[in-house]
Formats: structure tokens, sequence, C-alpha cells
């Protein structure tokens, strides 16, 4: 996706269940996350991912568009508390 949206990181929150697969990721500050199937996804706004292995990773979100990270009470970008 980075050449599409032409952003080293995804700016959009993800909030899901992966149904298949498994996916890795990071955000800029170095934080990282691994998730394999059956698992539920929340990802910040600011993360790079990508999918594990050969097996295609299916991702069921409850997307807001814009307003994902706002309406499930989310930060607008990672960050630490």
């Amino acid at each position: 996706m980075k050449a599409v949206v032409g952003t080293p990181q995804c700016g959009h929150a993800h909030i899901g269940f992966l149904a298949r697969g498994h996916i890795q990721g990071a955000y800029a500050d170095g934080c990282s996350f691994d998730f394999t199937a059956p698992a539920v996804v929340v990802l910040e706004a600011g993360h790079d991912a990508w999918v594990v292995g050969n097996e295609p990773a299916v991702l069921i979100q409850f997307d807001a568009e814009a307003e994902t990270a706002r309406r499930f009470g989310l930060p607008d970008q990672h960050r630490h508390a």
C-alpha cells in the first residue's frame, strides 16, 4: 500500500478479526505487533504491516473511514501512554 498512499506508514486505524493468516508490523517508534489467526486486531494509525508466509491474510474490519479511531476510542496516532 505504500506505493498507493505515498507514505511510509498507514494513516488509518484498523479494528477487526484476523480470520486467516499471519501479519506483523511496526510503528515508527519501533513498537511492533504480531497477529496469527484467529485473532482480534487493533492497529492505531502510524503503522506499517505485512503478511508473513505464503498464506493470504484475511482481516474482517470494522471501518468508519476517517472516523474509525474516534468512533472506537483510539488515539489519532500511535503513541505510548
